[in-house]
C-alpha cells in the first residue's frame, strides 16, 4: 500500500494515532552523507526534535550532525516528550561516515468523554469517533479539538490535552433556546404578564452600517454591536438608538426605525474631533489561567498569568464573566468606566466544580430583548443573548426561589419559582419587558 494512503487510512480508523513514519520522514531531514568524511556521525529521528545523548552527553536536537567522533562503539539515547525513550549503539569508523535512523514510539493515551445528557456524537479533530459516554484508546499525545453534537442542544466545542493527570473530559450540554421542551414546570409570575412566544422572522429586520473612515465602534441601544462596516441581523422591529465612536472623531448618534424583514442601510461620515487618547483599561484578575473572559456576553480573550487587560476607547460595559470547563462560572456587574488612562480592576475567583459527571438541569429565561440582565435570588446570572438565557443548576443541591429581569428604559420584571428543574429537565419562563 502507498505510504501516504496507508497514513490516511490509519488516521481515519484511529482518529489520531501516530502519523505513519516512512522513508520520506528521514529524507526530509537531510543527510550530508560522505561529505562529512570518516569519523562523523549523523542521527535522524522520526519525528524529529528529540534530545540526542551520545555517551550519556547531550549533543543536540535531532537531526544531529557530528564530526571528529572517536572510533569505536558508542551508546545513543533519544528522548522526546510523548514518546518512549529510544536506545541503541553505533559503531564509528574513521574510514566512513556513520548514520543512525530511529523511529520513536508514542506512549498510548486513554481519554474518557462523558456528557450530560449522554448520547452526544463525539468528534475529535473533526473526525467522528462515537457516542458518549466513550473511552478512546491509543490517543496521540498532545492537544486535540473536541466537538459534541446532540439534537436539541447547542454544539459544544473545546480543547483537551492528553498531558493532564486525569484524562476524563466532562461536558454539560446546554439546551437550545428555540427547541420545544417536552415538559415545563409552571411558575408564579409577579407581576402577572402575558406569556410571550418564541420570536418569528416577521419580528426582526436588519441594519447595515458603513462609516468613513471605517473601524468605528457601533452601539445599538447602549450595547456594543461590532465595528464598521457591519450588518446587524435579527434586530427587533421598532425604534432604536444607534451610536458610532472612533478615537479622534466626534461621537455620532441617531435614531433608527427597523421594519419587519427589511434591511436599513446607513452611510455615516465622521467628523474629526474628540480625544485621540484611550479612556483607560479594564483589568480582570483570576486564579485560573486559560479561562475565557466575556464583556456584555461577548468573548474578549483568555486569562494569562492570572490576568487580562482590555483597552477601551469608547465602549462602556455593564457586565463581565469568566468561564472555564470544570469550574463554576463567575459573573459580575461593572459599575465604573475607566477614564483618562485609568484602570478599573475586576476580580473573578473561580471555584472548582464538585458536580462533574452528575445530573444537571436548567432554568430558561426567554425574552425578545438581547442584553437584559437576569438575577436569581439577587445574584447576577448573566445577560440574555439569542433572545434568552440558560442557567445550569444541579437539582440535588441548587435551589432558587426568585428571579429578576432588567433592561435600561424598561420596567423591571420579577417572579417566583415554585419548583426547581428535575434532572435534565427545564423550568421555562417567558418574560415580557415593557417600556417605562
Amino acid at each position: 500500500m502507498n505510504p501516504l494512503l496507508k497514513f490516511i487510512v490509519i488516521a481515519i480508523i484511529s482518529a489520531f494515532l501516530l502519523p505513519f513514519v516512512g522513508a520520506d520522514c528521514f529524507s526530509e531531514q537531510g543527510y550530508p552523507g560522505s561529505t562529512m568524511g570518516g569519523g562523523s556521525l549523523t542521527v535522524l529521528s522520526c519525528p524529529s526534535g528529540a534530545q540526542m545523548y551520545l555517551d550519556q552527553v547531550l549533543e543536540g536536537i535531532t537531526p544531529v550532525y557530528l564530526q571528529s567522533v572517536s572510533n569505536g562503539t558508542h551508546p545513543i539515547m533519544l528522548i522526546k516528550e510523548g514518546y518512549k525513550n529510544w536506545q541503541g549503539t553505533v559503531n564509528v569508523k574513521d574510514t566512513e561516515p556513520a548514520l543512525v535512523k530511529a523511529t520513536l514510539e508514542p506512549f498510548s493515551k486513554v481519554v474518557n468523554i462523558v456528557s450530560n445528557p449522554t448520547g452526544a456524537d463525539v468528534y475529535i479533530d473533526d473526525i467522528y469517533t462515537g457516542v458518549t459516554p466513550i473511552t478512546l484508546t491509543n490517543v496521540f499525545p498532545g492537544s486535540h479539538y473536541l466537538t459534541l453534537k446532540k439534537a436539541g442542544y447547542w454544539n459544544y466545542n473545546t480543547y483537551f490535552s492528553t498531558n493532564n493527570a486525569d484524562n476524563t473530559v466532562y461536558v454539560t450540554m446546554i439546551p437550545s433556546l428555540f427547541t420545544p421542551h417536552p415538559t415545563s414546570i409552571p411558575v408564579t409570575i409577579i407581576p402577572t404578564i402575558n406569556p410571550t412566544t418564541n420570536p418569528t422572522i416577521s419580528d426582526f429586520g436588519a441594519i447595515t452600517i458603513q462609516s468613513a473612515p471605517p473601524g468605528a465602534s457601533v452601539s445599538l441601544d447602549g450595547q456594543y454591536s461590532g465595528i464598521t462596516p457591519v450588518t446587524l441581523s435579527s434586530v427587533h422591529i421598532g425604534n432604536h438608538n444607534l451610536e458610532l465612536r472612533l478615537s479622534g472623531y466626534n461621537t455620532w448618534q441617531t435614531g433608527v426605525s427597523v421594519s419587519p424583514r427589511t434591511e436599513t442601510s446607513l452611510s455615516v461620515t465622521l467628523t474629526k474631533g474628540g480625544s485621540s487618547k484611550p479612556n483607560g483599561y479594564y483589568a480582570v484578575h483570576s486564579n485560573v489561567n486559560g479561562a475565557k473572559i466575556y464583556f456584555d456576553d461577548k468573548l474578549k480573550g483568555i486569562i494569562k498569568n492570572n490576568g487580562f487587560s482590555l483597552k477601551t476607547t469608547s465602549a462602556q460595559y455593564q457586565s463581565y464573566g469568566v468561564e472555564m470547563n470544570g469550574y463554576e462560572p463567575y459573573y459580575g456587574d461593572i459599575s465604573k468606566t475607566p477614564v483618562n488612562g485609568g484602570i478599573v480592576h475586576l476580580d473573578a475567583m473561580l471555584i472548582k466544580s464538585n458536580y462533574q459527571g452528575r445530573a444537571t438541569g436548567w432554568y430558561v429565561i426567554r425574552t425578545i430583548l438581547n442584553g437584559a440582565k437576569v438575577y436569581f435570588d439577587g445574584k447576577y446570572m448573566g445577560s440574555t443573548k439569542n433572545y434568552g438565557l440558560v442557567v445550569q443548576v444541579y437539582p440535588a443541591t441548587t435551589q432558587y426561589s426568585s428571579y429578576k429581569v432588567t433592561y435600561p428604559g424598561y420596567k423591571t420584571v420579577e417572579g417566583l419559582f415554585t419548583e426547581a428543574p428535575d434532572s435534565f429537565g427545564t423550568v421555562d419562563v417567558d418574560v415580557t419587558l415593557s417600556k417605562n
